[in-house]
Order: C-alpha cells, then sequence, then structure tokens
C-alpha cells in the first residue's frame, strides 16, 4: 500500500511539471510573439533641423518556411512606421500600414525634410508611395514601384515621375510619367540601383552595374536634353544609397567595402572628394540587417556637411558623425552643366 501511494504521488508531480513547463513555455512564447517591436530603418533631418528616426513596428508571427520539409518558423509581421525625434527618442507621428493596405514595405528612404519614399509590396502588385509627415498623409501609387531591396524607387519632388526597376538584377528601368500614366523603357544597358530624382527635377542619378564588364558607373541623365554624364567607379566597391543636396548641387554616397569612405560628386557626376570615415563593424548576425550602415547620407540644410548615422552593436544603440565639407564645397563649385 504504502509503494502504492509512493508511485501514485511521483506519477501526479511527474505530470504536474510537465503541465507547467508547457504552460510556461505557452507564455513565453505568446509574450515573445505579440510583444510590439521597432527597427529603425533610416534618418533624416526636418524643416527645423531636428535629426529624425524611421522606425518599422512590427511584431513576430509563426508560419512555415523553408522546402521540404518544411518547418516552423518566426516571421516578422508589419504593422506600421513611426517617426521618432533621435535626441528624445519620443514618437513625433505614426504611419499604420493597415490604414492604407500597403502591405510590406520594401524599402524607404526620405526625399525631402516633410516626405518619405516607401517602396511596397501587396503580395500581387509593386507599390510606392510617399508619406507626408508634415501633413502626416499617405499617397499610394499603385503598380508603379519596383520591389527592390537594392534603392527601391526613384520618384521626383514633386510627384510627376517615377524610375522603378523591370525586375531586381535585370537591366534597364522603367520611367513613369504620373500626369498621363505613360511608361517608357529607359537604360538598357545598366543594372538599376538607387534611383534619385535631383530636388530641381532637372535630371536624376543612379548607380549603374554592368555585370558583363562588371563595372560600375554613377549616371546622372539630363531629362530635358536627354545629355548623360557617366563617371567609372570602382568596380569591386559596393555603393550604400545616393543622396542629393539641398539645392542640387551635390550628390554624396558612401562605401564600406573600400575602407568606409564617404563620396562627394557634382551634378554632372565629377568627383569632389572622398572623405575617410569611421564605421563599426557589425558582428556575425547583423551584417545583413537593414539599414546595413545606417541609412542614408543626410545633408545638413546649409549644405556644409553630411550626416552618416551608425550602430554601436554592443549598446544596441544609434549614434551619428558629422563630416564638415563647406570648404571643399566652395573650392568646388557644383553649377549644373
Amino acid at each position: 500500500m504504502i509503494n502504492f501511494w509512493k508511485k501514485y504521488f511521483k506519477n501526479r508531480l511527474f505530470k504536474f511539471w510537465i503541465k507547467s513547463l508547457f504552460l510556461i513555455t505557452l507564455i513565453l512564447l505568446c509574450v515573445y510573439i505579440f510583444i510590439p517591436r521597432a527597427k529603425a530603418l533610416d534618418f533624416m533631418i526636418d524643416e527645423s533641423g531636428k535629426f529624425l528616426q524611421i522606425d518599422l513596428n512590427y511584431f513576430k508571427m509563426i508560419s512555415l518556411c523553408g522546402s521540404p520539409p518544411i518547418v516552423p518558423c518566426f516571421i516578422d509581421k508589419q504593422v506600421g512606421l513611426s517617426l521618432v525625434d533621435f535626441e528624445t527618442k519620443k514618437n513625433i507621428s505614426k504611419l499604420k500600414f493597415d490604414k492604407y493596405e500597403i502591405g510590406r514595405l520594401v524599402f524607404i528612404y526620405p526625399l525631402d525634410t516633410k516626405r518619405i519614399v516607401c517602396d511596397l509590396n501587396d503580395f500581387e502588385h509593386n507599390n510606392i508611395g510617399v508619406w507626408n509627415i508634415k501633413s502626416n498623409s499617405f499617397h499610394l501609387y499603385k503598380e508603379n514601384g519596383s520591389g527592390s531591396f537594392i534603392g527601391g524607387s526613384g520618384i521626383s519632388y514633386d510627384e510627376h515621375l517615377i524610375i522603378s526597376h523591370k525586375n531586381q538584377f535585370d537591366r534597364g528601368a522603367i520611367l513613369v510619367e504620373l500626369t498621363n500614366n505613360n511608361k517608357t523603357n529607359i537604360i538598357p544597358e545598366f543594372q538599376v540601383n538607387y534611383p534619385r530624382f535631383s530636388p530641381d527635377g532637372s535630371r536624376y542619378a543612379f548607380f549603374g552595374e554592368d555585370h558583363v564588364v562588371n563595372e560600375t558607373y554613377l549616371v546622372v541623365q539630363l531629362i530635358n536634353n536627354l545629355e548623360t554624364f557617366k563617371t567609372l567607379l570602382r568596380s569591386e566597391t559596393y555603393f550604400h544609397d545616393l543622396s542629393w543636396s539641398p539645392t542640387g548641387k551635390f550628390i554624396a554616397s558612401f562605401t564600406y567595402d573600400d575602407g568606409h569612405k564617404l563620396y562627394i560628386w557634382k551634378s554632372n557626376g565629377d568627383l569632389v572628394t572622398i572623405i575617410p570615415i569611421v564605421f563599426n563593424s557589425a558582428p556575425v548576425g547583423h551584417r545583413f540587417e537593414w539599414p546595413w550602415y545606417g541609412g542614408s547620407p543626410v545633408w545638413l540644410p546649409k549644405e556644409d556637411g553630411v550626416v552618416v548615422f551608425d550602430k554601436n552593436y554592443d549598446k544596441n544603440k544609434y549614434f551619428y558623425n558629422i563630416y564638415e565639407i563647406k570648404t571643399i564645397l566652395n573650392e568646388n563649385n557644383g553649377v549644373h552643366k
């Protein structure tokens, strides 16, 4: 009889621990899935000169991944964007994806001090949208995006023209005139990365890759007279993003596989200067997180410096360095040709 009760209580205790362990695991799983999360995608400067951080809001959800055998995995469920004061970390504005049927964000960059360009995919079409942070409004241009992770699409400052990729790794691009929805195939000789229109709308620039001869160019295309400026760049260097200065006189970009350097060109593609910059090395597991190295280079309003954001991975905190270039630019007038 004593042995019976020992076995009985031992068996009940074992079942109790199994149930408790299952319940604790379920609670932890629910907390992991439903806890709201945010990560920085890019940075910008507003009309008052304040630095802003653009965050993606998301939570984890369980899905099925891989080819056979298919296994459960966690994926990011995107729910919106937040605009955060970089210094105080306070939320300034939010954009909820479900309100505008946005789908999934593919790429993002600041158009100017009050607008953010979003490349989107609604699982049927590639779209492009513009979030006006001043009026907190959103304009969606359906079926005119590129779905490209390499710089997304470019939209003109008056929102009349769009350059989108035909396919992410194919040559050529599409120029869309939004006033009449006219679409023209352009730039057949290059894979087009980071297409961006100048602030005055007179031209656009992009990094063109020719994989046949393994060459990369900075290409500046004038819109009205079709004149093209091509600057041959180092073939093994990856240029990350492309930013026009506020007046459109200069172009900035930076590399992180060429000793970390900030490049400044005139609006016709002539090189002005190359400035060595400092980046923290991303640890294994973060090498391909977006943004790989701090998002877009940000011009100061007076064009006397460029801000490059970086991340301290040990503290999981972003910071920035300002590279003053006033003297250099004064010596290299960026007047349009």
